[in-house]
């Protein structure tokens, strides 16, 4: 089996899994349905990567985006989320 095939067939069986426990416990846990899918996992884990320090490549590559464009959208979710803690820093020294 190619490299490029076990990497879709392993892709596919994430997805599964993350679909079937997910949707059943998410269910269980009252989280809305809107926010139990992988794409929300992925942008999470993307995101809390970005605040922790990693480089955009090396997220890049841990997410499996071919385009950096697409990885650069949680380093600006981290921009915007370190503009408002530095707001209410500032709203804390007045």
């Amino acid at each position: 089996m190619s490299n490029s095939l076990r990497a879709a067939k392993t892709f596919e069986n994430a997805l599964w899994v993350w679909g079937f426990v997910g949707l059943r416990y998410g269910a269980i846990a009252l989280i809305p349905e809107r926010l139990r899918h992988f794409h929300v996992l992925k942008h999470s884990c993307g995101t809390h990567l970005a605040s922790k320090g990693y480089n955009v490549e090396q997220i890049q590559d841990w997410l499996g985006h071919k385009n950096i464009q697409n990885t650069m959208i949680y380093l600006r979710v981290t921009n915007k989320r370190r503009e408002e803690m530095a707001d209410q820093l500032r709203d804390t020294w007045r």
